[in-house]
């Protein structure tokens, strides 16, 4: 399926593909100059950029050699595709590179395997198996490129001879391993280095104005805030010093998460915020399904029990009903909504079963927690007065906030989740520590929906952006709100 979960259809279709601006992410970002990042160091002399996607596929790494001196990926990327991706100005704007590794000087490459796994330029944007995922463009896939069904990933080139007739490739897991260098369905992920005489004016990479999307297209919005992403282990060594040690200034704020995982037990526990160097932290005694989990930077989340903390962030909703909004929020708006309907991108937390026994949503633990502990902890007093209370005419309840719906997932129309892989949710490292279930690799776990599927199972999303039902008292599975908006 394509991203907008149309059929491909077999070998000589007729397809139409949109040019779009290409997405790089930039590995040196931290060291660019205060004139591009007002944070940064200054000691880059160039940027280093790698393509988002895996741009394009159906062309082999070489006939017969893992040679990237005399490979077909390198004499594509510096002649058809140097030409056809950037005008004369910007091609004029690429740096020659030295691959040393390799032998060569080259406009545009693909990363070696030390630039992903020893340490070398690309490696602090490919730290976790989820970070070196890569979806494929639809102009990918219709070029012979393979994509793993219901999540989009694919699998791309690094230039690193793994033997004579194999190279390192990255997996559609994040995974690594030696590939044929005649396969032609693995795709190429470009990366190349930018004078940065040329940059000048760099924007969130996400941003397109004043609107964000996400890399489906969807729009969304920033609004409250939940903890979200591990400190990581120096930082987390020294706030827990600093903790011990009483130098830690607490905001008066907890956050709730389940302190049992027995099946249908609820039995809160309070994490207590602290402020931090202008960040806020919130101290969390683990609940763990694996102690061999990873958080997003790659490093082990530990045994339950383990003492993990976690930084309090905005949390991002995407906007279901974008194209009716006014023209005063969306410019090309038709303006026939009357509110506007969110729904979280992540799993946000875990840990909290559906229900101890009953698979109805009106007496559900997951509906006391959200309209409870979740609403007051997650928004301030000005955003809860804004979230609508919503009449949820298929359980006979009004709630401000919600669990989607199997018909809001599934049902005809639907363009948010039309996809296996639009269905398929990161699960935060809030939710993983709070007892959440983690498909090891993909970062995604599986989500409740409210909707009864008999007595006492309910709908799930799973990992792979497919459905089935639950037996309601499990804990591992994850939260991701909704609600609807007030306009004003």
């Amino acid at each position: 399926e394509f991203k907008n979960g149309e059929t491909m259809g077999g070998s000589g279709s007729i397809r139409w593909l949109k040019v779009e601006p290409i997405r790089w992410l930039i590995a040196n970002w931290d060291s660019l100059p205060a004139s591009i990042n007002p944070k940064g160091n200054g000691t880059a002399t160039e940027m280093n950029l790698v393509a988002n996607e895996i741009v394009t596929a159906g062309i082999p790494f070489h006939s017969s050699s893992s040679s990237w001196e005399t490979s077909f990926a390198r004499e594509f990327l510096n002649g058809a595709f140097l030409n056809e991706a950037f005008s004369a100005g910007e091609r004029s704007a690429i740096n020659i590179s030295e691959q040393s590794d390799v032998g060569t000087n080259d406009k545009v490459f693909l990363p070696s395997y030390a630039d992903i796994f020893s340490g070398g330029t690309y490696a602090n944007l490919f730290n976790s198996y989820a970070k070196r995922m890569a979806s494929i463009t639809d102009f990918g896939i219709a070029n012979n490129g393979y994509m793993w069904y219901g999540i989009g990933s694919g699998n791309w080139w690094l230039r690193s001879a793994y033997s004579s007739d194999n190279a390192w490739i990255v997996y559609d897991n994040g995974d690594w391993y030696g590939r044929w260098v005649a396969d032609s369905r693995i795709g190429l992920r470009p990366a190349f280095s930018l004078a940065l005489s040329y940059v000048s004016d760099i924007q969130n990479p996400v941003a397109h104005g004043d609107t964000k999307f996400d890399g489906f297209g969807r729009a969304y919005m920033e609004l409250g805030e939940y903890p979200r992403t591990y400190a990581g282990n120096a930082l987390n060594q020294t706030l827990e010093s600093l903790y011990n040690a009483g130098s830690l200034t607490a905001t008066g704020k907890t956050y709730t998460s389940n302190s049992s995982t027995s099946s249908g037990t609820y039995v809160p526990k309070q994490s207590p915020e602290y402020i931090y160097e202008n960040n806020k932290y919130v101290r969390v005694s683990t609940l763990t399904q694996d102690s061999s989990y990873e958080f997003k930077n790659g490093e082990t989340m530990g045994g339950s029990g383990s003492i993990r903390w976690l930084k309090v962030e905005p949390i991002r909703w995407l906007i279901a009903n974008w194209d009716s909004l006014p023209a005063s929020i969306n410019p090309n708006g038709n303006g026939t909504a009357t509110d506007m309907q969110l729904v979280a991108e992540e799993i946000i937390t875990a840990g909290i079963p559906f229900h101890s026994s009953s698979s109805v949503w009106a007496t559900s633990v997951a509906r006391e927690f959200l309209n409870g502990a979740f609403l007051n902890e997650a928004f301030s007093e000005e955003e809860r007065n804004a979230i609508n209370i919503s009449l949820l005419s298929d359980v006979g309840t009004e709630d401000k906030i919600f669990l989607p719906s199997y018909n809001d997932v599934f049902g005809s129309g639907n363009h948010m989740f039309n996809t296996y892989a639009k269905r398929v949710a990161t699960i935060t490292d809030f939710g993983i520590a709070n007892y959440g279930y983690m498909f090891y690799g993909a970062n995604s776990g599986d989500w409740w929906l409210r909707s009864a599927y008999s007595s006492g199972y309910a709908w799930v999303v799973d990992d792979y952006g497919n459905w089935f039902d639950h037996w309601v008292d499990l804990s591992h599975i994850g939260l991701r709100p909704a609600f609807s908006l007030a306009l004003s």
